[in-house]
């Protein structure tokens, strides 16, 4: 499925929530009260609802969509250790950074300091388990960024995959 496809079918899955179509416990969307603060969730064959007494069993195959505005972002957390590891997170529409540490410090709303920041190309599919997935903390700033390497310090005979390098972050509201 090309990436303009999977878009808009998450944004399909949005719209029929929102009319209450989907499953219980599938669908979720906070108000926003601060900026940040506001997300969609959805959720298919895995649920984290601290309010059910006896937890939710969890399908092998389970995904959650999380569709945040430009300027929201995800806080510093750890995922439920419900969930199965490993993990993985994958970005549609921009490049970002995601923040890992033990302790994570908010320099402001929105701005985290840790010890690790691994970049996440559009479409790049991150893998999280072990210490990653159960100890360490990890967020996504609002803001994202393109970096680049310095020459000086790129790896003897570095080539770059000439298949990435004309992947470009998915302006969906253009297309």
């Amino acid at each position: 499925m090309e990436q303009k496809e999977i878009v808009q079918f998450m944004y399909d899955l949005q719209n029929i929530g929102r009319k209450n179509e989907l499953g219980e416990h599938t669908y979720s969307e906070s108000k926003k009260w601060i900026r940040g603060k506001e997300w969609v969730t959805i959720q298919f064959e895995c649920c984290y609802n601290y309010a059910e007494k006896n937890g939710i069993p969890l399908g092998r195959n389970g995904c959650i969509i999380n569709i945040y505005d430009p300027s929201d972002y995800i806080p510093p957390h750890i995922d439920s250790y419900d969930f199965v590891r490993p993990f993985s997170t994958m970005s549609f529409l921009s490049e970002c950074h995601m923040i890992f540490a033990h302790k994570i410090k908010i320099a402001e709303p929105g701005e985290f300091i840790g010890s690790a920041s691994i970049p996440l190309s559009v479409g790049f599919v991150l893998i999280l388990n072990s210490n990653g997935a159960h100890l360490a903390k990890h967020c996504i700033p609002d803001f994202c960024y393109f970096r680049n390497m310095d020459k000086a310090k790129r790896p003897l005979d570095f080539k770059f995959d000439l298949d990435l390098q004309n992947i470009k972050s998915y302006d969906f509201i253009d297309a």
